[in-house]
């Protein structure tokens, strides 16, 4: 946070003190007190006993110079740069929606034309009246996914929360208050940084892919159980030494509060058959699912939502234990014949019967807790047999 003062003057006469309020590279309130509000200040220090100040609000103009503010994210240099350039982009290039996909998205430049973020809104997804794609026809209700509408922004955010030291490559990643974004609204979003890239993955096919580069993102996919991870949504990118790094975007429809839609593209890659190396071991066993929940928690997702990650990223850390492989682990987190449950949909229910509850009593977090124990013992079992 940082507080700056400018001072307007005429010779030795003060005529007016702009004020700004805001944080590292991104003011938000500017304040404009006029001569005349000078000089009522300074009468008040010179007579301390004249308390009383007539009209004092219209020596004072407030205006919002800005037109994005970070409202959830990690903190960070740059976050904060990203926000500083849409600002200055802004002032000469408009968002621009872009045509794929089912809901509504924008490109965003900066003060050169050249696109730097995403903007994603949280009321133009699905069926909303503000999807511009839903009233072409072409929008979906994300209930069919095991979500709420304007849902999906958060899920942007968490996914680049939930990744770590930036392990699996999720792009910086906020959820921002825009301010005049459409016909002058203030809408909220998730904004996320452009990565450069040459393409998706599903123009060449998962050959020339590195073994790690796969495993990270079928990590990432069990983390926040991804109901819709394609070639689409896995960006690549040849560097200099002819290898591909492979970056993950899109997770507005992950962390739903059903185990029946997860949904992994990767699963017919060959190398997630591959052993887990010494790096990717580590990393899943110092995920901690308790830390993990109380960012999702802050963050405004559902309780039930949380408890989808702590069973799936549980299953991760056991499996990975077990020396089972991502292809292995993501066998019992989805549905490998169409209409028929997964092992893990099938343990849930389980464990369900077993402690006696019902679905609607888990949200009282003693039964949930009973609950997971009984889910956790059951995975344990069916490991074993691996």
């Amino acid at each position: 946070m940082y507080l700056e003062l400018s001072f307007v003057s005429t010779g030795d006469s003060v005529e007016s003190v702009q004020i700004t309020l805001g944080e590292k590279n991104s003011p938000f309130v500017s304040c404009i007190i006029d001569k005349a509000a000078i000089e009522l200040i300074r009468g008040f220090f010179d007579d301390p006993q004249q308390t009383e100040c007539k009209e004092p609000s219209k020596h004072l103009i407030i205006e919002d110079n800005t037109n994005l503010r970070i409202l959830a994210g990690e903190s960070g240099t740059i976050l904060d740069q990203l926000v500083a350039s849409v600002e200055k982009g802004l002032e000469s290039h408009a968002p621009e929606i872009c045509e794929e996909g089912v809901n509504g998205t924008y490109f965003v430049k900066d003060e050169e034309g050249q696109t730097i973020a995403i903007f994603k809104p949280e009321d133009e997804e699905g069926d909303s009246a503000s999807n511009p794609k839903f009233s072409a026809g072409e929008g979906s209700s994300d209930l069919s996914k095991g979500l709420k509408q304007g849902e999906g922004v958060l899920r942007e955010v968490a996914a680049y929360m939930l990744d770590h030291s930036h392990f699996s490559g999720v792009p910086p990643t906020c959820l921002v208050q825009w301010n005049q974004f459409r016909d002058h609204e203030t809408v909220q979003g998730s904004l996320q940084q452009f990565v450069s890239n040459d393409g998706p993955s599903w123009d060449v096919g998962p050959a020339p892919f590195p073994i790690q580069e796969v495993h990270k993102i079928g990590i990432l996919d069990l983390r926040i159980f991804n109901a819709d991870r394609h070639g689409g949504n896995i960006l690549m990118r040849k560097n200099s030494d002819g290898l591909y790094s492979l970056i993950p975007i899109d997770h507005g429809f992950s962390l739903t509060d059903q185990l029946d839609k997860a949904w992994f593209d990767w699963m017919s890659f060959p190398q997630t058959k591959t052993a887990f190396n010494q790096e990717s071991l580590d990393y899943i066993a110092a995920l901690d699912v308790e830390e993990d929940a109380l960012i999702l928690s802050n963050l405004g997702i559902r309780r039930e939502c949380i408890r989808t990650m702590k069973v799936s990223t549980t299953l991760l850390k056991k499996g990975a234990a077990a020396g089972l492989s991502l292809y292995e682990i993501g066998s019992l987190a989805t549905r490998m014949i169409y209409g028929q449950a997964s092992p893990l949909e099938n343990l849930f229910e389980q464990s369900l019967a077993d402690t006696s509850l019902q679905l609607a009593q888990l949200v009282e977090p003693s039964l949930e807790t009973v609950f997971l124990n009984r889910l956790y013992h059951l995975m344990d079992l069916i490991l074993s047999q691996h």
